[in-house]
């Protein structure tokens, strides 16, 4: 795509979608203490304008976001500025040791183009590595769950200086879903109109699972943040990686 999350996309998707991520924070610091991880890096994937890495930083951990965009990481800088951000894609940035990995919003799901394909062994291995013996991996994926039949539709929102109209198809035979975004910022007395496409590729829930399970980690599904249900259609995980590991 020529751009992903440009700069008015990233300031739309800032001001208003990040709730999700917001009201699953308490729900993830939680588990976080639970599983005695008080202090250390934790490595966000996908990190956007830095809604949670602002999180991790003020419970005092390490936070390290991971985003190809860098207008998102402009925005993440000036949420947390005591967070460290790379600018690159998750599927090939290294990532540093670290007590913790998540990915909140499906953000694991994005391809570069409709015929791109992503393989979640390899990443989970990655991941697996990274993570010092005890460690989680939070995340969630969009699935192939529902009908099989391809979906249509169109949504929109609209809201004080901005507007989003979004055609939406999915289609099961080829795993794929597709967003095409058309979004208006207001800039002076005119409002801008650009576009983006997202696709999205679907994973059905067992092959997580079984990629998950085969690189050694112990999981658990999980059917919300705490408070904050999941989207449709996503499935949550808990991974640990055990301290004998």
């Amino acid at each position: 795509m020529a751009e992903f999350y440009g700069a008015d996309l990233s300031y739309i998707h800032d001001d208003g979608h990040t709730a999700y991520v917001r009201n699953a924070a308490p729900f993830l610091l939680e588990t976080l203490r639970r599983s005695n991880i008080t202090e250390g890096t934790v490595v966000d994937l996908g990190c956007g304008s830095g809604r949670w890495t602002k999180d991790l930083s003020v419970a005092g951990y390490q936070a390290v976001g991971i985003d190809v965009s860098r207008e998102m990481l402009k925005l993440a800088r000036k949420q947390a500025p005591k967070a460290k951000y790379v600018a690159g894609s998750m599927w090939s940035t290294p990532f540093p040791s670290c007590v913790a990995v998540t990915s909140i919003g499906e953000c694991l799901n994005y391809r570069s183009t409709a015929r791109e394909r992503k393989k979640l062994r390899p990443l989970f291995q990655r991941v697996f590595r990274a993570l010092e013996p005890g460690g989680l991996f939070i995340f969630d994926l969009h699935t192939l769950r529902g009908s099989r039949k391809k979906i249509v539709q169109q949504k929109h929102r609209v809201a004080e200086g901005w507007a989003v109209l979004v055609d939406l198809e999915k289609d099961p035979q080829r795993r794929l879903l597709t967003r095409q975004i058309t979004f208006f910022r207001r800039h002076g007395a005119n409002y801008r109109r650009q576009e983006e496409t997202h696709y999205l590729e679907l994973y059905e829930r067992q092959e997580i699972a079984e990629a998950l399970r085969s690189v050694g980690f112990r999981i658990r599904s999980l059917r919300s943040y705490g408070d904050q249900p999941l989207f449709p259609n996503l499935a949550a995980f808990l991974a640990r990686k055990l301290p004998s590991a």
